[in-house]
């Protein structure tokens, strides 16, 4: 997440840096600009999440005979959980890195030089 959100802040803070959005800004509103922006990270992030789960599948289909993955008696823990359960919790988790981005995106837009994103509030 919080690599998510060096990106978030590392693409407002350029914006905010150089006059090169001038340009794109007068052809275009801002909320249109920002709308797309921020699909673009979530697609990103979609992108990142499908290629965890081929991983993990590929990875699954592999190791899934090997003894010492017998030896956790993994499915005897897979078989306890409710497939409900897995879709609200993944579902949830979505919901709270898209928030929590969106979040992280109008704090940074708040900042008037990109210098200062980094930097802690003094006190």
């Amino acid at each position: 997440m919080i690599s998510y959100i060096s990106i978030v802040g590392a693409e407002l803070g350029t914006e905010k840096g150089n006059h090169l959005i001038e340009g794109p800004l007068a052809a275009i509103p801002a909320k249109k600009h920002y709308t797309g922006k921020m699909l673009g990270i979530c697609f990103f992030i979609a992108f990142q999440l499908v290629l965890y789960a081929v991983f993990g599948l590929v990875g699954f289909l592999l190791l899934r005979h090997s003894t010492f993955v017998k030896s956790l008696y993994l499915n005897d823990y897979l078989a306890k959980i409710d497939p409900q359960h897995l879709w609200i919790s993944l579902i949830l988790a979505l919901l709270s890195l898209f928030l929590y981005i969106s979040l992280a995106a109008y704090l940074v837009s708040l900042v008037s030089r990109a210098e200062d994103i980094g930097k802690r509030p003094p006190g």
